[in-house]
């Protein structure tokens, strides 16, 4: 039912981000635009071509990398999907990259992002110090305050059980 493409960087303005999770996405574009071109990355989408979201991976040094995504609100409607698919991708970055560990970046206060993560077999590793924001792969000092969760996946063993 999903379909999982290559990801093109006009795919970010197919997706209908979460205001309460991206805040301004229209701030975030080129940083997006960039972490697809830098690293493998995959748009997920219905068949009719509806966009659901795009996952990326940077490459941090040989067999880690830090993944990244952007939803869509759509992506509530298909959880079921939504998640094998992931999943999917996850295990694909990891076969196709040699990655021995993946790690992700949840901001503190979005707990349904939190909680999926650690479905997805992520555990918790730590809390990011605030004064930090994430935007897409990339860590900026901000005023403001958005402490951010740090998990991980040690991929031998857990998405390979």
């Amino acid at each position: 039912m999903i379909k999982i493409i290559q990801a093109e960087p006009f795919h970010i303005y197919t997706i209908d981000a979460k205001k309460e999770v991206y805040g301004d996405f229209s701030k975030q574009m080129g940083s997006v635009h960039e972490a697809i071109l830098a690293g493998p990355s995959v748009t997920l989408c219905l068949p009719n071509g509806d966009s659901l979201a795009i996952i990326g991976a940077m490459m941090l040094y040989k067999g880690v990398a830090e993944v990244w995504a952007i939803t869509s609100e759509r992506c509530l409607k298909y959880p079921v999907a939504f998640h094998k698919a992931v999943k999917s991708v996850l295990e694909k970055f990891v076969k196709e990259h040699n990655i021995r560990r993946i790690q992700i970046y949840v901001r503190a206060d979005y707990e349904q992002g939190y909680r999926w993560a650690e479905s997805l077999g992520f555990k918790p590793e730590g809390v990011l110090a605030s004064n930090y924001e994430r935007e897409t792969s990339v860590i900026v000092e901000t005023d403001s305050v958005y402490p951010c969760n740090v998990l991980s996946i040690i991929s031998k063993g857990v998405l390979y059980d």
